[in-house]
């Protein structure tokens, strides 16, 4: 067999051993403390709360949505969470929605999962608006789309 084949067909096994062994956490310490993969410095897992609470349509055109959200720290150090809560218009429909973004900032010890209850005052009139959650690091972000009551018809 000629050498480049040999070298090719070994640096192969190499990548397939790797491969492998990385699969299992052993093999992950190997890799991580030969410089080979890296821990992500901040992991987290956002959710909604109590999903089943979220409203799927708003019951007047000024309100306050309440969106609990929990942030788990998924790493073994103490993270500083940034997060925002926002809505804005579906569809590319301009006008109807007046709402301030609220924000806020929070530390999770490792391992451990907040809940925060925050609130959006917001105004709108017909159609659909997206209520998001975002986290700024690591970046994540979670929806719900909400229908705003109609405007009232014209006087005849």
């Amino acid at each position: 067999m000629p050498r480049t084949r040999v070298a090719l067909v070994t640096a192969s096994v190499m990548l397939v051993a790797a491969a492998a062994l990385a699969q299992v956490s052993v093999g992950q310490t190997v890799l991580r403390d030969a410089g080979l993969e890296q821990v992500p410095s901040s992991v987290a897992a956002l959710s909604f709360a109590e999903p089943q609470a979220l409203p799927t349509r708003l019951p007047a055109r000024r309100t306050t949505v309440r969106v609990p959200f929990t942030i788990t720290n998924d790493s073994a150090a103490l993270q500083d969470y940034r997060w925002s809560l926002s809505a804005a218009r579906t569809g590319g429909r301009a006008g109807g929605l007046t709402a301030r973004p609220v924000s806020g900032g929070i530390a999770v010890a490792p391992g451990a999962t907040v809940t925060m209850d925050s609130a959006l005052r917001l105004s709108c009139v017909g159609g659909q608006i997206r209520i998001t959650v975002r986290l700024a690091s690591p970046a994540e972000s979670i929806y719900f789309l909400a229908n705003c009551p109609a405007s009232s018809p014209s006087p005849k």
